[in-house]
Order: C-alpha cells, then structure tokens, then sequence
C-alpha cells in the first residue's frame, strides 16, 4: 500500500482553468510489462483484491483471479442485452448495470446470478450511472429528476439528495459515481467533480475537466486523457505525469501497485517499477 500512495502522490493534474494553476510536470513513469492477455474486449475492471473482470463484445464477464487464471463467467447474454456498466468496489457483490433495460444484476463472487433490480418498477427510467454504496447499498443518478438516489437490493428507494437543478447554475449530470474516503463524488468531464456527503450536503467543487477513466484514492482525485495522467490533491500543487504504457490506451485502471490498460489487442497489466 505504501508503494501506491507513493505512486499515487507523483501522479499529477495538468488543466489549464485558472483555478487550478500552478501545474508542475514530473518524469515519466517507468511500468514493467508483467502480462499481455489477449482478446478483443470492450471494456473491463479491476477490484481491490488484484481480480480482473474482462468484457467481451458479446456481453459475457470473465472474471481472473490474481494469477490470472478463470474463476469465473457470466454468460447470461440474452436477457438485457448490452452491459452499461460494471462495479466491483464490493468484490463479493458484483453490479452489472444494464442501461437500455433499466436492470442491475446482482452476481456473487464467482459471477453467479442472485438477483435483478427492475429500475422501471421504481419508475427510474433515466438512471444515467451507478455505484456500490459505503453500505452495500447502490448510488443512482437519476436524470428524469436530477437526483442522487440510494436504492436497497429489494429495489427501495432509502435516500435520495436535493434535485441538482436547484444546487448548480449550469446542468450537471454526472457520468461517474464514486463513493471513496467517506464521500460522494460526481463527475462530469464538462463539469467537473461535485462533492456530497453522505447527507446529501454539497461539500466541494473541483472543475477538473476533460478527464477519462476517473478514479478517487485516498483523498486524490484521479484522472487522463491520451497522453498524460492527472492526479490532484486538494489544496496542493497541479502537476502531470507522462508514461507511454498508455499510448492507445481504450481504457486505464489503477489497482495497488498495477496498471490496467485496454487496447484493441487486448489488456496489458503493467508494474510500477
């Protein structure tokens, strides 16, 4: 862990808003190549034990444990057709959201169904993102009334936050939902990040723009674009980090010491040296 937050910390963010000024570039990082997997894979994710859960284009999960041999597949392709998104940050509980059904399946940890929470029973019809709640519960956004929601595994509504409309001058309807460090943070790379309490109460503001693949680890915000990583921590100095493991890079994902990187040939499983 310790080598993470020292990775972590050399990270940096390169925006160029006024209010974030002062960006400071620092070397490039060095990543050792440990694993090439090969496919083609639409998407995938990693959870804080070092599983990696890989998506094929025919909506199928599989799931490898850290010495990358299978544990496990979801293959329940027919049902609700495209997987929106997928949230292991409870790797005992695995959410697979299905946007175009308004469903979230509920695997266990070997990718076995348990259950299904039908969004349109609750007449959210428009949820635009979601996520693992500090919990066990699950976030909502939902865009029909531009509200933080909080839903139980029977499909309840427990909470939900102030319509956004009424906290913000400008539209915001976040793309990203992370709930880390005893927060919620929304985001939105046109936006930035909002930051709520569990009460609902907006707490922070960060217009960190234009950032994929957006990450929170103990207390830093983390983000990219095609050429460099970002992190910032609030209160500090701007700076940017520069590392070619990510030249073409689809998708990118920070776990311990490792780096996740999706290409069209597949998933490289990089080492910070």
């Amino acid at each position: 862990m310790a080598t993470l937050n020292a990775f972590l910390i050399c990270l940096a963010c390169c925006c160029w808003q006024p209010t974030l000024s002062h960006a400071q570039t620092t070397d490039t990082l060095r990543w050792q190549l440990k694993k090439h997997i090969a496919g083609e894979f639409t998407t995938f994710t990693a959870d804080n034990l070092g599983n990696v859960y890989l998506i094929n284009a025919n909506n199928q999960i599989k799931k490898l444990n850290q010495q990358l041999d299978s544990v496990g597949l979801y293959n329940d392709v027919k049902r609700f057709g495209n997987i929106a998104a997928i949230d292991v940050s409870n790797p005992l509980k695995i959410l697979v959201y299905y946007r175009k059904y308004a469903a979230i399946a509920i695997l266990d940890r070997f990718l076995n169904y348990r259950t299904t929470i039908n969004l349109r029973q609750q007449n959210l019809l428009q949820v635009k993102c979601m996520a693992q709640s500090f919990d066990n519960h699950i976030w909502l956004f939902d865009e029909w009334d531009n509200k933080v929601k909080k839903m139980n595994d029977a499909g309840n509504i427990v909470q939900e936050f102030t319509d956004c409309r009424l906290l913000f001058d400008q539209p915001f309807s976040p793309n990203s939902i992370i709930d880390a460090d005893g927060l919620l943070y929304l985001y939105h790379p046109e936006v930035g990040f909002k930051v709520f309490n569990y009460l609902g109460a907006l707490m922070h503001q960060y217009p960190l723009l234009h950032w994929k693949d957006v990450h929170v680890s103990n207390g830093l915000l983390i983000g990219r674009d095609n050429q460099y990583q970002y992190t910032w921590q609030p209160k500090q100095l701007l700076q940017t980090q520069k590392a070619a493991a990510w030249n073409n890079a689809l998708q990118v994902v920070y776990q311990q010491n490792h780096c996740y990187v999706l290409r069209n040939d597949g998933l490289y499983i990089y080492q910070l040296l």
